[in-house]
């Protein structure tokens, strides 16, 4: 096991072991990196509050003359 310094200069002691046999569906991985599910990211894009998502959208360009 392998002490890692963290940018406070604490250490974390430990180690994460995943079964290979798991399989994760793409609701499992959104809501494990985002902590919504697939739903919900949707409805957040959708409403776009705050220009959180703003990247996401083409931003539309004025035709030329």
């Amino acid at each position: 096991m392998q002490n890692r310094k963290t940018d406070a200069g604490t250490s974390i002691k430990g180690r994460v072991v995943i079964n290979p046999d798991i399989k994760f569906t793409d609701d499992d991985i959104c809501c494990l990196l985002l902590g919504l599910n697939m739903e919900q990211l949707v409805r957040d894009i959708q409403l776009n509050k705050g220009g959180k998502y703003d990247e996401l959208y083409v931003k539309e360009t004025s035709p030329c003359p």
